[in-house]
């Protein structure tokens, strides 16, 4: 009897936990470099990506230390494909962090110079 009741408890921990054990969890990569061209206006720079420019849906998150608070981040969601654009406040030299988010993970930055 001991034994049933042990082998049935073994069989639903395995059913439970060994799914979880057996595939270990990834980081969220870095979005891809983006494309970097003229903004809308004075001082702005033109930010896109492709399709797998980060992923699907993702909130990408784009810093610039250089400019003060109130134009220093911005923000987009990038489509299904993860393409996404976006004007952002920039000077030549000015050094950009691009970060994607998705749920509660966040990606390492990349780190993109202004040219």
């Amino acid at each position: 009897m001991v034994r049933r009741v042990f082998a049935v408890v073994s069989l639903v921990v395995v059913a439970l936990l060994g799914p979880a054990c057996a595939s270990p969890t990834l980081p969220l990569p870095p979005p891809a470099v983006p494309t970097i061209g003229p903004g809308a206006m004075a001082g702005q720079v033109h930010l896109s990506a492709q399709c797998g420019g980060s992923q699907g849906g993702a909130s990408v998150l784009v810093v610039n230390n250089n400019q003060p608070i109130g134009k220093r981040d911005s923000v987009t969601v990038s489509d299904n494909c993860g393409s996404w654009a976006l004007d952002v406040y920039a000077n030549t030299h000015d050094v950009l962090q691009i970060q994607q988010i998705v749920g509660a993970e966040i990606s390492d930055a990349v780190s993109v110079q202004v040219q």
